[in-house]
């Protein structure tokens, strides 16, 4: 048995919905940790919690696109409070 941890972007549940799918999947033989931020959490959220046996999902801070009213596109933080962009994965 693996551990296996798995991280995808937030926005949209694109990546949200394929990552259920591969979850489903390597769950019979693994345990798995999902990172999840945004709208790609609250999606997961209705199958897996932090505490699961084989799944447990976390909640991250992400990034989210900011459209401006000038048309340019850039990204920012989407979790309250969060002033910056990387950082150590301890931290969170």
């Amino acid at each position: 048995m693996a551990k296996i941890f798995y991280s995808m972007a937030g926005e949209g549940r694109g990546h949200a919905v394929r990552v259920r799918t591969l979850t489903e999947l390597l769950r019979q033989d693994h345990e798995l940790h999902l990172f999840a931020s945004d709208e790609a959490f609250d999606f997961l959220s209705r199958f897996y919690s932090a505490e699961g046996p084989d799944v447990r999902l976390l909640r991250i801070p992400g990034l989210r696109f900011h459209y401006s009213g000038r048309g340019s596109i850039c990204q920012r933080p989407s979790e309250p409070g969060c002033t910056t962009v990387g950082g150590n994965c301890r931290d969170w």
